[in-house]
Order: structure tokens, then C-alpha cells, then sequence
């Protein structure tokens, strides 16, 4: 993942909240989560256009949730992907990299 973030264009990394964060001037592209929270996941969060969320997490719940939402509201219309899946719903990193496009 880091590879896929860094390669784009003014990505900076940094930790923030105890996750990996990749920014582009300060806004936020992506989160890399390992265990957050103790969940036992390897996932990414992203920004995700409108409707995006609903419709890959209804489609396809084995690779696509919900991220918890934040008191202040972030991350409520965020996409997740699980970058641990195995089989048919193992990650794909084309579409990886595209969410964080």
C-alpha cells in the first residue's frame, strides 16, 4: 500500500491516531489500519464519492465496510477495504489503488 500511495503525486506519510496516514497537501488520501481498534484487520479507509460507500459495502461486504465514524463525524462517508482477505475476496490491487486516486 505504501508503495501504491507514495507513487502518486505530492504524497507525504505520516502517523496519525496510531494509523499510517498518506496526504496530499494535508488532506488526507488514505489510511493504512493494522489491528485498529484490536479488530484483528488489515484494511485501508478512504474518501469515497457519493454513494460509493453504500454501494460496494452492499455488493460486496467481505471486502468493502464501513469505517467507524468519529465523534466530530469523520470518516462517515469513508469506504474500507480488507487488505487480509483471502480467495475470491482478496484484495485487488488495481482497484486498491484506484480508491486512492
Amino acid at each position: 500500500m505504501r508503495r501504491i500511495a507514495l507513487a502518486l503525486p505530492e504524497v507525504t506519510e505520516q502517523v496519525t491516531h496510531g494509523a499510517i496516514g498518506f496526504f496530499v497537501r494535508k488532506r488526507p488520501v488514505c489510511y493504512y489500519h493494522d489491528n485498529h481498534r484490536g479488530d484483528g484487520r488489515v484494511s485501508i479507509w478512504c474518501p469515497a464519492p457519493p454513494g460509493a460507500q453504500d454501494e460496494l459495502v452492499n455488493a460486496e461486504p467481505r471486502r468493502f465496510f464501513r469505517p467507524p465514524t468519529s465523534a466530530s463525524g469523520a470518516f462517515s462517508s469513508w469506504l474500507g477495504m480488507y487488505l487480509d482477505e483471502v480467495g475470491e475476496a482478496a484484495v485487488d490491487w488495481t482497484e486498491a489503488a484506484a480508491m486512492i486516486n
